[in-house]
């Protein structure tokens, strides 16, 4: 749920978005699901989850937030196996990779470098990143990684999200949205 959008309906609830993932999971693969801010509703749709991916960005405030998430998970009893760690907006050389990953008894899965402007310039044109960006190629990694299917950044289904045939690609290096 977006921010502000609780002033134009109630509040989502946990049992509402159950029904909606069952009812997804009837028709796809793999759901990814944005749960935003770490809240109630979270920890209670947790029971839902195959894996969670934690991003967090390499400033403090990020960083003290992804460790008291992990430290709560531990808690409540979720799969510490089940968790990656992203740092979005980071890069291995600027941090402290050791101590981090001490600091949250896990590995960092991926380090997504800092490439807004890039984002900014594909949004603009309704265009995916190029095939050649280091952060589509992350998160191509990424997903083989979570999946299990080796896909290459020019992998896509041709379908989207609705299961529409999408329009044939422009170029070999960036395809419509």
């Amino acid at each position: 749920q977006s921010p502000g959008s609780t002033r134009f309906g109630e509040q989502l609830r946990d049992e509402r978005i159950r029904h909606l993932l069952r009812l997804a999971q009837t028709r796809y693969a793999w759901i990814v699901v944005d749960m935003g801010r770490f809240n109630e509703l979270s920890i209670n749709l947790m029971g839902e989850t195959n894996r969670l991916l934690l991003v967090a960005t390499g400033d403090v405030p990020s960083l003290y937030e992804a460790k008291r998430i992990v430290q709560k998970l531990s808690e409540i009893g979720y799969p510490s196996e089940k968790v990656k760690l992203i740092l979005n907006r980071a890069s291995r050389a600027d941090l402290d990779v050791p101590e981090l990953e001490k600091a949250f008894g896990m590995s960092i899965a991926a380090f997504f470098p800092e490439a807004r402007r890039e984002l900014h310039e594909a949004y603009a044109e309704g265009m995916l990143l190029p095939a050649n960006s280091a952060l589509r190629k992350d998160i191509a990694r990424i997903a083989g990684d979570l999946t299990g299917v080796g896909a290459g950044p020019d992998k896509f289904s041709g379908r989207n999200f609705l299961g529409m045939r999408r329009r044939a690609p422009q170029s070999t290096s960036e395809v419509p949205c």
